[in-house]
Parts: structure tokens; sequence; C-alpha cells
């Protein structure tokens, strides 16, 4: 799953009301905060504050995400929420300072990726940025390179494993007009507060390792170390809470039906007139037809047999009238089929076959017609 992060400054004397705001987030807004989330594909969502000596005090945001362009697409001119609003307005423009008609996300790339150790039991996390002087920015890139994948590659690993840190993530952060060129650097582990003291200490190897790196961007390590970095926020949605109450229960009862091969035990979920688009003739132009529930409920299983295997990994996704059946899709380019059906009051009443569905998608995305949406 693609992870993304990156930073923004607070506007001046914003900082306390933004903190107090996005810590109540989770309890007022949750409901509308997950649906935005679930919007643009964004599964995971994790925030810091970071306070310094050398940089503007910042938000540090990291997302696990289905799509990078859904996630970091620019605000919505029109058709917005009254919470995507607050975001933007108030979040973006108030607290941080940007302006929305020309905000964009900031420019960010991976530049490494490190898991040294099973990270379901590490109980920390933090992030913290770093600046990147225009006149090292070269030399960085060469040495993270070689941390990642050369001749540093293995005392790397053995710098993480002192510091108790199983998954590092680092990010360079492109300069832009408010801020310089910028890593993220992202932990997750055990003692990573104890981590950050040892690292200032003037015997150990492991101090040594962070003092190297630390004079590689032009600092030394005890300015560094002076910067704080406070948890904000943690927020995690599965893809079901996009469903309507009835909506999920109808999609529980439909994957399990495809799971076990059941289609006949359907059949109660379909209407007794069933409007039915097979893609797998015709394609686009295929005939819409009518069926009774029970030729629906035969054509369905029609359409699974010999995707057994892949039933067992089979994913529901739901808009607020419609559900679909995604099938050997891997989210990753690779074409699936996908049968989208639509649902009012619990009972599907529209089914589209798609043989060739490319995945992933979003609730926003699902479309309940017998012409459904290609992505």
């Amino acid at each position: 799953m693609p992870r993304v992060a990156y930073a923004l400054p607070h506007a001046p004397g914003q900082g306390p009301s933004w903190k107090e705001a996005a810590r109540r987030l989770p309890e007022t807004d949750n409901t509308d905060h997950r649906r935005f989330m679930l919007g643009r594909g964004i599964l995971r969502e994790r925030m810091w504050a970071q306070t310094s000596c050398d940089l503007p005090d910042l938000t540090l945001v990291m997302w696990d995400c289905d799509d990078l362009d859904v996630a970091t697409r620019p605000p919505a001119k029109t058709a917005r929420s009254a919470h995507e609003d607050w975001l933007f307005y108030t979040v973006l423009g108030t607290y941080h300072g940007q302006s929305l008609p020309t905000f964009r996300f900031p420019q960010t790339e991976v530049v490494s990726g490190t898991t040294t150790q099973a990270t379901a039991i590490a109980d920390t996390q933090t992030m913290f940025a770093l600046p990147v002087p225009p006149e090292k920015l070269s030399t960085v890139r060469q040495l993270l390179d070689r941390l990642d994948s050369g001749d540093l590659m293995r005392s790397h690993a053995e710098f993480l494993e002192l510091a108790d840190v199983r998954e590092e993530w680092v990010w360079l952060q492109h300069a832009r007009d408010d801020l310089p060129d910028m890593l993220l650097i992202h932990w997750t582990g055990d003692d990573l507060p104890g981590a950050m003291e040892r690292m200032t200490g003037t015997e150990s190897p492991l101090a040594d390792m962070a003092r190297a790196f630390s004079e590689g961007l032009g600092m030394r390590i005890e300015r560094a170390a002076q910067r704080t970095s406070e948890p904000l926020f943690a927020m995690h949605v599965r893809r079901s809470d996009s469903f309507e109450l009835g909506v999920k229960q109808t999609a529980s009862r439909v994957l399990m039906a495809a799971r076990r091969g059941r289609w006949d035990a359907l059949e109660s979920l379909l209407d007794a007139q069933v409007t039915v688009k097979d893609g797998r003739s015709g394609g686009g132009r295929a005939p819409v037809r009518t069926m009774t529930r029970g030729e629906a409920a035969s054509l369905l299983a029609s359409v699974v047999a010999g995707h057994g295997p892949e039933l067992r990994s089979t994913d529901v996704l739901a808009g607020e009238d419609a559900l679909v059946l995604s099938i050997g899709t891997d989210g990753a380019g690779t074409p699936g089929l996908a049968i989208v059906m639509g649902v009012a009051d619990r009972t599907i009443h529209s089914v589209a076959v798609v043989p060739d569905w490319p995945g992933p998608i979003t609730a926003t995305e699902v479309d309940p017609s017998p012409e459904p949406a290609q992505g």
C-alpha cells in the first residue's frame, strides 16, 4: 500500500489552536473525517506537531492510501461537505496559512524504507523533519543511497537495531516558498525517546553513527536533537466504514455467498425483476435485460465459475446505494472481474458484469447503474 508524508508550517500564533482542534478531531468529527478519508482512499492517517530551532513549527502528516494521486488531489472547487470546508479553509487556511485557490500538497518522494524486525509488537511511533541546505542536497541524496542500498547499508541496519527502531521511512520534501528542502523521517520502535537520548551521548556506537549522519546534513547532532515531536492524532478506517447499515448487511451476505459458492442463498436479496447487463458479451454495447431473481442468481453463479481460489480474497466495496464485488483485481493495474450491484432498501435491483475491472476503487466511484464506471 502506498505511503506518503508531508509537512506544512503553522501560521504565526495558530499552533496552540490547531493542536487543540487536531486532538479533538477523532471525537468531534469522527464520522465526517472517516468519510473524507475514504473518499480519498486514505486508510491510515497520523499527525505530529514539531517544534525546533532551525525550522518553523510544523505539522507532519503520514498517510497509508490506495492511490497517491487521489489522496493528494487539490481540494474540489464545488460540492464540498461542511467538514471538507473546515479542513481546507480553517485547517489549511487559518491554522497553516495556505491559500486554498492555489494550494497544492507538498511534493515528496520516498528515498528509503527499511524494516529491521517485526513491527507488530512495537509500541511507539514518531516522526520528525530535518532541513537540508541547498548546497548539501546532492550530498544527502548520495548518502541516503549508500544507506539504503550501498556500502553503508549494514552500518545503517546496525544503527536502527541499536536505536530499537523496527521500521524506518524517509521522504525528501522539495522546497516551497514557505519551507526549505527537508527530510521527513518516521520511526516505529520500542523505546524511541530513549533512543533519541542515547544518540546525543558522547560515547556510544549509536551516538557516533548519529553524529556522522548529522554532519552529512551540515549540522551538529546536538542541534539535530533540539526538536520536539508530539503526536496529534491517529485514525484508521476500513473500506466497510463507508457502508450504510442496510448496504453493509447486504454486502456481508453477498460476500459470504460468493466465497461459499452459494448463489442460491442470494435469491432472497434479489428483487423480483433484476436489470442485468453482462459485459462479457458485447463489452460496453452489451444489451440490458430484465431477469427474474432465479435467473439472475444463476447468471451470477455462472459468472464466478472457475474463480474459486480468487474468491477467498474477494473484496466488496460500497457506495450509498451500490456494491462492487471485485474478484482477482490486485490493485496494481492487473484487470479483474467485477460485479456491480445497485441496492435499494437492502434489495439488489440491478447487476452489471465488468470483465476487465481495473481496480482499486473508492466508495465514491461506484456507479449503481447498468453502465458501470470503469475506474
